[in-house]
């Protein structure tokens, strides 16, 4: 795995063996369960709950079902969509900050 994708994929809130995976996906275009196991070296028993974790986040898609094989999003969208969470929550965060302050000058 490129160390530099994962480490920014990791920061920007994926576990490990999302990063892993879908850098993976990113290399391989489209794969099954299995080729995506033995390629990102995540356990075959995590490698589907992470692939269902990724469609779920909206970063991959399912695009056949036997087998089952998955595709990444567009490398672009993904980073966008990771930004926008990032962002939602730094605005979260900014909003509780001048809650708490409100309530300190009081």
């Amino acid at each position: 795995m490129n160390s530099t994708l994962g480490d920014f994929l990791d920061k920007m809130g994926l576990t490990e063996y999302e990063s892993k995976t879908l850098t993976t996906l990113f290399a391989l275009k489209e794969a099954d369960s299995p080729e995506v196991a033995r390629q990102a070296q995540v356990p075959k028993t995590r490698v589907y709950d992470v692939l269902d974790q990724l469609v779920e986040k909206g970063l991959a898609v399912c695009v056949s079902t036997r087998p089952k094989k998955y595709r990444a999003l567009q490398p672009s969208d993904v980073f966008q969509k990771l930004l926008g969470e990032t962002q939602s929550e730094i605005e979260d965060w900014q909003k509780k900050v001048q809650q708490i302050s409100k309530e300190l000058a009081t």
